[in-house]
């Protein structure tokens, strides 16, 4: 599941619905008070995870050394 917390810092673009806009996750609403949204990732977006990662973990040797 992602959440605004595992967001901080990304660019605007990086939220979840615009993702969504791109079949990369599903965005499930469930009706409690305060509305709680939860993501997940579809099979499309799982199939990203591999790549994801390696950029990450490269980004990150370079960036924090």
């Amino acid at each position: 599941m992602v959440t605004k917390q595992l967001l901080k810092g990304l660019p605007e673009d990086a939220e979840p619905a615009h993702a969504g806009a791109h079949g990369l996750v599903e965005r499930t609403l469930h009706p409690t008070v305060p509305p709680q949204v939860e993501y997940t990732l579809t099979e499309p977006g799982r199939a990203l995870r591999t790549t994801v990662v390696a950029l990450h973990d490269r980004t990150h040797q370079y960036v924090v050394g």
